[in-house]
């Protein structure tokens, strides 16, 4: 040790000050320089807070300072610490346990914020894993009850939306963003909402609604994390602006205008903030520009340029890149513009940055204007291949005439087919042409088959014999590949298929239709023959043809469908959500990759992006009634109750007198408080399901009590009081919990406290479906405290004889003998949280309950003393007779 125990403190305490006074000021640079001497200190007197500390503002400002290298190294290590108890003993056997998790509680977030930004720099918003960094982060900030962080990712989720060319997608995070204000004046994310809105903007060519974005932006900039920089980087997006428009007003003219008020600080020293002199600089580069000082602005941009790249800041160099290319080209000189096309296109293609290829290919189109910032008029299909009128024989395959063209996926539960039930999976076959009229003749005789397996196998066999014939062009040797592929798996002789396509197609394998088809023959043959599956073909070679594939041809939807196909069957989510998201974006109206995209963001529980995937298909056509069906689901799980409306009217239209229509109809109606409405749709339900009376009757009685009418109110719930719950096998206990919420709605409407209101209370509290309402107006009886903790109580329940009549036994219980339930509870103490847990459980069983564990969750908070949730009941088996 260099010291005592007090005179570290005061050293640690002195940097820490130093620090945040630095930071607050936007000096970064000397704050870095004060950052990792107090990390050494806290290494070497193992001091595990003012570690974390350091690293937590390493990984923050080292982006601000084009160094993602030691920001992805101060994640990866914080996380560790974060996550692994061991670990963080080994750093400092005696750290403060209290102090620990309050750390953990409010840094695991950022850490993972922090590594999916600094990777996003490095390497590409788009680039292989980054996906799965918003599945992560997201996860992360349930897990730790932040949620408040969720915006966090969906701002980094604007940027890897942007990145892969979906502006639709890309704007629905950050119109998220803008529109969420945070609880927390210094918490507050809303201005980068806006801004990302007004650099879309932008980038389309609409500058007017940019300016108008960036005037939002300002507005609430001052509620902002860090107000000083949010307002310098908007200045300088406005004047740019400016510039574009060929404006004379001044920014400090223009917000005055429209109200707002801003100090305009002067920006810090070059160097302080090297992320804020590129914003400076590129804002000066589009004046010089604008005015005609092409070298000059071609000065600023080359010297940022070399930095970045030297810096690996590859997000940030295309930008600048794009830059220098567009001043080029406006400056008349394409000839010193070509060989820096070449460069920049190999990287974004490797990065998977289509947005950068888009604007790419939008600068060299001969006719399109040129944009000082490298905006774009053209649509993605046009503007993706870069590819010269010389280079067009050895190009890949027109996606638009490709021999697989808009085929439907293959797996299994999804395929289509115009063969008729139980055909093999053709997809709509008849709108593909081949320039082989043998190979149409065959595709002709697999769409007759009707699934007949003597056809096929026929047909298979003279799919392997067409195989000696001469192959004349990689279109045809893409179609055989792909229908040998349809008729092996039907068949299961994927082995047989894989044996006499793969030598044949070989001399194609610079096609980027081909490469894809044939990995995915490729990955059947590995799931149908395990055991010779690395002998026949490596998974490895699988995975580079899917990746080379989509990267020599990302205007192909068909390949990156398949390719989420092969990702998903290796548990590889992230890249399969990039895969469809990517096939999606070419094709809004195929209802197909709209509903497996959808699927994807529902097992990541991002309900509102799913939503939405489903209403853009909607918007552009598709009419497939499963869409209608799943959006109004959906809309109905993140409170878009008018949404939820419509798409269940289209789904009537469309398969009209469906069960549980009218229900969900019926409460989204109830939801935007429309209770003659929804009682008209709770009617029509009763009609088609009878046997449905419990939803019926606590959908009345919400009705009612919106309304206002206490008698029908107590009438219903009365109704709904004498179902067996015991014989209610329709529902899920999922459904069941969203419905007694209503039921608690619905009670909570009686004018006066009544015993009926109390017996639909022990009836919630019974079945393990209480809704956390309930626990809150119990909470509000009595007075907050500070320095509450929050735990989880277990508590073991045994059941008596009277159980299977008993009102909390659901459906599928009636033969338990005990079950376990989990209490979330908030307490002075752990022994106080198992009392309140205990006195819960007691109302509601016939013998006592038992007291199995009390788990700290951590936490400090202002709340009164009591119940924040109840768990479902989970069965216990009889234990052996000894």
């Amino acid at each position: 040790m260099s010291g005592g125990v007090e005179e570290i403190d005061g050293r640690i305490d002195d940097l820490m000050d130093r620090i945040r006074q630095l930071r607050e000021a936007g000096l970064l640079r000397s704050s870095l320089r004060l950052t990792r001497e107090l990390k050494r200190l806290a290494r070497s007197e193992q001091r595990l807070i003012p570690y974390l500390l350091a690293n937590f503002y390493l990984m923050n400002d080292s982006r601000s300072q084009l160094a993602p290298e030691e920001g992805i190294e101060a994640a990866i290590e914080t996380i560790s610490l974060l996550e692994s108890e061991d670990r963080a003993r080994a750093f400092q056997p005696d750290f403060p346990q209290a102090e620990y998790l309050h750390t953990v509680g409010w840094m695991s977030t950022c850490a993972y914020d922090n590594l999916a930004e600094n990777i996003g720099l490095r390497d590409g918003y788009n680039s292989p894993g980054m996906h799965d960094c918003i599945n992560d982060g997201l996860t992360v900030c349930r897990r730790t009850g932040k949620l408040e962080c969720i915006t966090c990712f969906r701002e980094y989720a604007t940027d890897v939306y942007l990145a892969a060319d979906d502006f639709d997608m890309a704007l629905h995070h950050a119109r998220y963003v803008a529109g969420h204000r945070a609880a927390e004046r210094g918490s507050d994310r809303r201005w980068g909402g806006y801004e990302r809105i007004a650099a879309m903007e932008m980038l389309r060519g609409n500058l007017e609604a940019a300016l108008t974005a960036n005037t939002e932006a300002f507005s609430v900039a001052g509620e902002s994390y860090d107000p000083l920089n949010a307002r310098r980087i908007l200045v300088a997006q406005l004047e740019t602006l400016l510039a574009l428009l060929n404006r004379d007003d001044s920014a400090p003219e223009l917000l005055h205008q429209a109200g707002v008020s801003v100090d305009f600080e002067r920006v810090p020293e070059a160097g302080e903030n090297l992320r804020l002199d590129l914003t400076c600089k590129l804002r000066e580069a589009t004046r010089l520009v604008c005015a005609g000082d092409f070298q000059m602005a071609l000065r600023e941009l080359s010297a940022w340029d070399r930095l970045l790249n030297s810096q690996r800041c590859v997000e940030l160099w295309f930008e600048v890149r794009l830059r220098i290319i567009a001043t080029y080209l406006l400056a008349g000189q394409p000839d010193r513009a070509t060989p820096l096309i070449a460069a920049l296109e190999a990287r974004a293609r490797a990065a998977h940055d289509w947005l950068t290829l888009r604007r790419l290919a939008a600068l060299t189109e001969p006719t399109a204007a040129v944009s000082p910032v490298a905006a774009f008029t053209t649509t993605p299909r046009d503007s993706i291949h870069l590819v010269r009128d010389s280079d067009r024989q050895s190009s890949p395959a027109d996606p638009a005439q490709g021999p697989d063209g808009p085929v439907a996926d293959l797996s299994p539960g999804n395929e289509m087919t115009e063969a008729g039930a139980g055909g093999p999976p053709l997809g709509p076959v008849a709108e593909l042409e081949s320039r082989s009229a043998s190979l149409t003749a065959l595709a002709d005789r697999l769409r007759s088959s009707s699934g007949d397996e003597a056809a096929l196998g026929r047909l298979l066999d003279d799919l392997i014999f067409r195989v000696r014939e001469p192959i004349e062009t990689a279109r045809d040797a893409a179609w055989l590949a792909h229908l040998t592929h349809l008729c092996a798996r039907f068949l299961e002789r994927e082995r047989d298929g894989w044996m006499a396509i793969r030598p044949a197609v070989d001399r194609f394998l610079g096609d980027a239709v081909v490469m894809n088809v044939l990995a995915d023959l490729g990955r059947s043959v590995r799931e149908r023959c395990p055991t010779e599956a690395d002998a026949l073909v490596p998974a490895e070679q699988i995975d580079e043809w899917f990746r080379v594939s989509l990267e020599l041809d990302p205007s192909h939807g068909r390949n990156f469908s398949r390719a989420g196909d092969y990702y998903l069957s290796v548990n590889r989510p992230g890249e399969a959500e990039r895969g469809f998201a990517r096939a999606f974006r070419l094709d809004r109206s195929d209802a197909h990759l709209a509903l497996r995209l959808s699927e994807i963001y529902q097992q990541s529980d991002r309900p509102r992006d799913a939503v939405a995937v489903l209403d853009m298909a909607i918007r552009e056509g598709a009419n497939d009634p499963t869409l209608f069906w799943q959006a109004g689901i959906l809309a109905l799980s993140v409170d878009r109750y008018d949404s939820a409306v419509s798409y269940f009217v289209k789904f009537e239209e469309l398969q009209p007198g469906e069960p549980w229509t009218q229900y969900y109809r019926a409460l989204a109606l109830l939801e935007s408080n429309r209770p003659g409405l929804g009682l008209a749709a709770i009617d029509l339900e009763a009609q088609r399901s009878p046997e449905h009376r419990l939803p019926v009757a606590i959908l009345r009685a919400w009705a009612f009590s919106l309304h206002g009418d206490q008698p029908r109110l107590t009438e219903q719930l009365g109704h709904a009081l004498a179902e067996p719950l015991s014989r209610v096998d329709y529902l899920t206990e999922a459904g069941l919990a969203r419905l007694f919420d209503r039921l608690y709605r619905a009670a909570c409407g009686l004018s006066s406290p009544t015993g009926q209101r109390d017996e639909v209370e022990r009836l919630l509290i019974a079945t393990g479906l209480a809704p956390e309402a309930l626990f809150e107006a119990d909470r509000a009886k009595r007075d907050s405290i500070d320095d509450l903790g929050f735990f989880v109580a277990v508590v073991h329940q045994p059941l008596g004889p009277d159980w299977p009549t008993s009102s909390g036994c659901l459906a599928g219980q009636s033969e338990w003998t005990a079950y376990r339930a989990a209490w979330g509870v908030l307490a002075r103490d752990e022994e106080e949280a198992g009392a309140i847990a205990l006195a819960w459980q007691a109302r509601i069983g016939s013998l006592p309950p038992r007291l199995v564990e009390v788990q700290s969750q951590g936490g400090s908070y202002r709340d009164a003393p009591g119940v924040v949730w109840q768990g479902l009941h989970q069965s216990i088996e009889p234990e052996p007779l000894a």
